[in-house]
């Protein structure tokens, strides 16, 4: 299976309209490499930076992602897919993300 360190990954506080750089590691915990197909996020306003990769087991993969603050406020939760295909059939891992924007 593929883990993360959390279900729901906390970026803490940012201003409204500056852009969200945000990180996170994925870990293949799987007995064989899996080939990491598609990375895409819940909406328009997240951008994926990482590429796609085969990763062997317990490798791990930087998944870097881009939120668009802009016109947003309070509390925002998104959550990134990961696509990957183990034993011929296409998997998917979910990590979710929260950041509080603020005025």
């Amino acid at each position: 299976m593929l883990q993360t360190n959390s279900s729901l990954l906390d970026f803490g506080e940012i201003k409204e309209g500056v852009p969200l750089k945000g990180s996170f590691k994925v870990l293949n915990t799987y007995p064989q490499e899996i080939e990491v197909s598609r990375i895409t996020s819940s909406c328009g306003c997240t951008l994926i930076k990482s590429e796609t990769k085969v990763l062997g087991q317990n490798e791990s993969l930087d998944v870097k992602f881009e939120l668009n603050t802009k016109n947003r406020k309070g509390d925002v939760i998104k959550t990134i897919h990961i696509r990957y295909v183990l034993n011929g059939r296409e998997e998917v891992f979910s990590q979710k993300f929260k950041v509080k924007v603020i005025a």
